[in-house]
This record gives C-alpha cells, sequence and structure tokens, in this order.
C-alpha cells in the first residue's frame, strides 16, 4: 500500500512539473467558454440555418459500389472515402463523377483502415491501419511506400512545410520503464520533432489503457484552414488548435454539473481501472466531444453520451443560441429531402457519423439513397422542384445506390 502511494505521489510529482513547463505553450491562449446545457437546445428549419444545401450522388458502379461514408476528405478536385466494409478508399471528383479505388485489403481481412490522412502539397494519401501500419498511395492510386510498425502515433496529420503532427496515447507502453513520460501529441518538422505536448506518464496507477472507452475522440479534425488541425482529447471538453508553430486552446465546453465527469475524472487514482464503469453507471454524462467544426459564427459537433448514444448540435456564437440537428426540420427550399432526419426519425447515417468535416466555406455530410427515396416517395404531392442532377438522380438510381454527400453553406447569420 505505502508503494502504492508513493507512486502516486511520484506520478502528481512529475505530472506537476510538466504540466507547469508545458503552461509555456499555453499561457498566452484563453479560450472561448461555450457554456452549453442540451436541454435548451431548439429546433428550426433547414433554410434558416443553411443559404444553400446541395446534394451530390456519387456515382455508382460495379467498382465504385460502397456502403457509408466513415470518413470524408474534401480538395478542390476530389471527394476522398473511406469505406471499412470494403476496406477501401474512394476518389470521387465534385461533381460525383467515380475517379479511382483504392483496395487497402481484402475486406475480410482482419487488418483494417483506420483512417487516413492527405498530403495536399505532395498529393498523398497516407492510411493508418490498426496494428500501425500505414501505407501511402498518389491520387491516381499508385502505392509509393508501405511502412510497418509505427508505434509512435494512432492518429495523424499532415500540415504545410513539411509539418505533420500526431497523437498518440498509450499508458502501458514504453520501451524502457525506466523513461516513463511521454506526450499526447508531437509536432514535426522534415520528420524531426519540433514540439511536443500534453505530457502524460506511463505506468501510473493513476489511469490505464483499460480505462480508455472506444471512440472517446481522439482524432485530428479540419479547421477548414491548411495551416492548423483541430484536437479534442480524450475525455475532454476544450478544444485545441495545432499549428506548425505549437498548440493553443480555443474553446472549452462547460456543461450541468449533473451532465460533466467529475473535474478530477483524469486524475483521481480512485478511478483507475473503473473508468468506463462509471461511464456505464451515469449514462447521461457527457464523455466526449467530437465532430467539432467551426464555420462563420456558427460551431457544429457532437456530445457522447451512453444515454443516448451522441446527439448533435449547432450553436450560434453571436446570438448565444443552441440548435438540436435533431430538430434540423427540411423544407422545400432544400426538397424536403434529409439532412439529420429522414421524415420523422433520425437519419441512421446522421446518428452515426454527424457532421463530416469542413473545407472552411461548407460543411458535410452524407445519407444513403434508401433515405434518399424515401424522402423522395414521401414527398409526391407536394410541389418539389428538384434540380437537373437529382432529376437525373431519382430517375436512374435506387436506394442501393451510393451514399449521398450533402453540402452545406451557413448563411452569414441566423433567420430568426
Amino acid at each position: 500500500m505505502k508503494l502504492f502511494f508513493r507512486e502516486v505521489k511520484l506520478y502528481k510529482s512529475i505530472s506537476v512539473l510538466m504540466i507547469i513547463l508545458a503552461g509555456k505553450c499555453f499561457a498566452q491562449s484563453t479560450p472561448v467558454t461555450l457554456r452549453i446545457n442540451p436541454e435548451e437546445a431548439i429546433g428550426c428549419s433547414s433554410s434558416k440555418l443553411f443559404a444553400t444545401i446541395d446534394y451530390v450522388p456519387l456515382e455508382t458502379t460495379k467498382e465504385s459500389l460502397f456502403g457509408r461514408i466513415d470518413q470524408l476528405y474534401v480538395t478542390n478536385e476530389y471527394y476522398i472515402v473511406l469505406d471499412t466494409d470494403t476496406n477501401s478508399i474512394l476518389l470521387f471528383l465534385r461533381n460525383g463523377k467515380f475517379h479511382l479505388k483504392i483496395q487497402c485489403g481484402r475486406a475480410t481481412d482482419e487488418l483494417k483502415a483506420k483512417f487516413f490522412v492527405i498530403d495536399k502539397e505532395r498529393k498523398l494519401i497516407k492510411v493508418g491501419y490498426y496494428f500501425n501500419k500505414t501505407k501511402t498511395y498518389n491520387f491516381e492510386g499508385k502505392l509509393i511506400i508501405s511502412e510497418e510498425e509505427k508505434p509512435e502515433f494512432e492518429y495523424l496529420y499532415f500540415l504545410p512545410g513539411s509539418t505533420s503532427v500526431s497523437y498518440a496515447l498509450n499508458y502501458d507502453y514504453k520501451k524502457s520503464r525506466q523513461d516513463s513520460a511521454d506526450y499526447e501529441v508531437k509536432i514535426k518538422k522534415n520528420g524531426k520533432v519540433f514540439q511536443q505536448v500534453f505530457p502524460y506518464v506511463n505506468y501510473n496507477k493513476v489511469i490505464g489503457n483499460m480505462d480508455r472507452l472506444s471512440g472517446a475522440g481522439s482524432s485530428f479534425l479540419e479547421s477548414g484552414d491548411d495551416s492548423t488541425v483541430n484536437l479534442i482529447r480524450y475525455y475532454g471538453y476544450t478544444v485545441y488548435s495545432i499549428s506548425g508553430s505549437g498548440s493553443r486552446p480555443i474553446y472549452n465546453y462547460i456543461f450541468p454539473q449533473q451532465l460533466s465527469l467529475p473535474i478530477d475524472f483524469m486524475s483521481n487514482p480512485a478511478y483507475y481501472g473503473k473508468r468506463i464503469e462509471y461511464i456505464k453507471n451515469n449514462k447521461d454524462v457527457i464523455y466526449a466531444v467530437s465532430n467539432f467544426f467551426s464555420l462563420n459564427q456558427f460551431l457544429f459537433f457532437k456530445l457522447k453520451a451512453l444515454a443516448k448514444g451522441g446527439e448533435s448540435y449547432i450553436y450560434d456564437r453571436s446570438l448565444n443560441l443552441l440548435i438540436a440537428a435533431d430538430h434540423l426540420e427540411s423544407d422545400a427550399a432544400n426538397c424536403y429531402l434529409p439532412i439529420t432526419m429522414n421524415g420523422s426519425y433520425r437519419s441512421a447515417n446522421f446518428i452515426t457519423y454527424s457532421f463530416l468535416t469542413t473545407d472552411g466555406k461548407c460543411i458535410y455530410a452524407s445519407v444513403s439513397s434508401r433515405e434518399m427515396f424515401n424522402a423522395y416517395n414521401a414527398s409526391h404531392g407536394k410541389k418539389v422542384k428538384y434540380d437537373e442532377r437529382l432529376q437525373e438522380y431519382f430517375k436512374n438510381s435506387s436506394a442501393k445506390s451510393n451514399p449521398v454527400i450533402i453540402q452545406l453553406k451557413p448563411r452569414s447569420q441566423f433567420l430568426l
């Protein structure tokens, strides 16, 4: 027992020192406080929030057929899609025309693609697999390099100027137990570590890998600005902006006490090995913020709690107005087609994936063709005017066709 408390004391001492040193990175930046109460969220029609809503059907051929969009990245030329079911990366032109498919492995392989990251400067796609394997392809699908065992990151992101940002959090692994200090985020320039932030200690008897709830939010999120990327840390309520010069907190969420994790949730050894159990026993507690994107004065995000699985919101900072995505109603402006809702039911795609990404001008989501055709059939009798692309889609496609990308451009101000 004495040894246990000695270890905890040592952990706290090291942590305090590391946080003081790391504080230099954050001292000059004060995040914007967001006081969010999900119970106060309102609904509205989609046209009050978005100036334009465009539907881009992705061409369906024998080669391009896939089931869902697990990850989306938007360039000036392409929509780049990860579908884990088929274990493939697919590239479509911005008009939805199929370009090519990269087979990351057989769909039956245990080695599945986990994520991909785009190097826009060199026009490369790096695919990250489970078990720390990576493969790099060009935009024409040619394999450039295959790398084994990359334990230094779980997720990776490329910034301009030969800069990469890696995220890794492993409490139970270190080559040398004597060197137990590590950092969640490392910023590299030309392959060399430039800066390390968010220190932590391995084998600390305070928190371990068994405390990590899958999907709690540890991936990079597009900011809409090529020079920065956003990150929300594990069990975190703070959004950080990372650039080639370092990291800074930009938003800090505050929720009602009954919906919040305990303040000492990450530091109290009493939760060691019991954090997932705590969340399961407190299903209303928001254990993560994810799918965060910022456009104009609007913030788009998802709040994860076991009671509801995960609900998405849009927050208007200029009006301090919270809108529940589940109550975003389609209207004549978007031909009564689904965005977050399919009639009276939440869209299956949106429940799982929420808003997918941003390019700095628009926010993107997706919807299945089945849900598109359900809405199409339900709108018979209404005076709906589809554009030429949608007319062609409903004429020549079916409920079994590829998903449809939704491109939403927010208004400069919410229409009251």
